[in-house]
């Protein structure tokens, strides 16, 4: 319970962050000719490892907090 109230506390403020930083990298897609080609790998690259990182960041912490915590409680 403890775990689940912790993350609950910090989950708006990082999601907040990674989706700032997610909307800096949309204007990047909007870039035409040479500066649209070379730019528009990086931001996708960006802004897919942001999603991912704040997927992984609010489930599968979650999953391996109360996943030790068992553990720990077993021992």
């Amino acid at each position: 319970r403890t775990i689940l109230n912790a993350s609950l506390e910090v989950l708006k403020p990082v999601s907040f962050g990674i989706v700032v930083i997610m909307l800096v990298y949309v204007p990047i897609f909007t870039l035409d000719g040479i500066p649209g080609k070379m730019f528009r790998p990086m931001a996708q690259t960006v802004l897919f490892a942001l999603g991912f990182s704040l997927i992984l960041a609010v489930f599968f912490f979650l999953l391996c907090c109360s996943f030790l915590s068992l553990r720990l409680n077993v021992s």
